[in-house]
């Protein structure tokens, strides 16, 4: 037998015993099979009077071996293909069978964003400017998140109008919940618009995407340069002091810094002078940069964990 969405060749023996075949076989006796699957019946001798027969009764068994999972489940939507597709629990058949019926090739990569469930609004006009750009885009709501689900080509992703997106990582179909799981984690660290940061790749996230999913949000909170950090965006001067640390970093000198941010570079330098003290480290050395690219990364690691019930206490 031969999926063709699968890639996979079984043979079996007279014994029953199954192997897999790396090329393409072909016998005297042939059938096409919905979805992609196709049977064959090898022999080394004649034909039997009731191969025919055999191959028939065959045939019916694996079609009904492939539609059985999907005929279990609702495909009456978009939104309910979109959700078997991402889920963890669907198996290979019905995944690549619900990302079909969406427009998905089962042999070019897709990518999931995610973004808050409120902005739902949204998402039928971005998809349309996907669908424009000549991407496949389909979403729905699953769990907490709002989730698009697109062609690894898509293009566009820098407009998408929502306050917070994480991206996920362009991943074979059958991976599809994997890149879910990703995206999930990279909204966790967006910030809203029009911060720089409101979307997160996670292919960005390096090891920060291994602390968000393996240390729990607690120990997070508590590092003392978090709770300095968190402790600066409690109040609107802490928050111009941030702003003035993200420009530092992310331009590279204070007088860029501060022509990024539209201030006198004396105003600047006193905003992180100000912010040095407060944190209890400097800014003029590497270590020290790190020190604030991390505190801040993670600050807005526990801080999108908030909307999700953790309360941030760094008193």
């Amino acid at each position: 037998m031969y999926d063709v969405e699968r890639g996979r060749l079984l043979r079996s023996d007279p014994a029953g015993n199954l192997t897999t075949l790396d090329g393409p076989f072909s016998g005297p006796l042939h059938t096409e099979i919905e979805d992609g699957a196709s049977v064959w019946l090898e022999r080394t001798d004649d034909p039997e009077p009731l191969d025919m027969l055999l191959m028939e009764r065959f045939a019916a068994a694996v079609r009904a071996a492939i539609t059985r999972g999907a005929q279990s489940r609702s495909l009456e939507d978009a939104s309910g293909l979109v959700e078997i597709a991402l889920a963890e629990s669907t198996g290979e058949i019905d995944r690549l069978r619900a990302l079909r019926m969406l427009g998905f090739r089962s042999d070019r990569d897709i990518r999931v964003l995610a973004t808050l469930a409120a902005e739902t609004d949204s998402m039928n006009p971005y998809i349309g400017v996907l669908r424009r750009a000549g991407s496949v885009a389909q979403w729905a709501v699953v769990g907490e998140t709002a989730v698009l689900l697109v062609s690894a080509d898509a293009r566009a992703l820098s407009s998408a109008p929502f306050s917070r997106l994480g991206v996920g990582p362009a991943l074979p179909p059958l991976r599809a919940a994997s890149s879910l799981g990703c995206a999930r984690v990279a909204l966790r660290f967006a910030v809203e618009r029009p911060h720089r940061d409101h979307i997160v790749y996670w292919d960005d996230l390096s090891g920060l995407a291994l602390i968000a999913s393996h240390v729990p949000a607690h120990e997070v909170v508590g590092l003392p340069d978090v709770q300095a950090m968190i402790r600066l965006s409690s109040s609107a001067r802490g928050r111009d002091m941030i702003a003035s640390i993200e420009s530092l970093l992310a331009e590279g000198s204070l007088r860029r810094a501060a022509a990024a941010s539209h201030l006198h570079h004396s105003s600047t330098a006193a905003r992180i002078r100000r912010a040095e003290s407060l944190l209890g480290f400097g800014l003029d050395s590497p270590i020290g940069r790190a020190r604030a690219v991390m505190a801040l990364w993670l600050m807005r690691l526990v801080a999108g964990d908030v909307n999700h019930g953790l309360r941030l206490d760094a008193s």
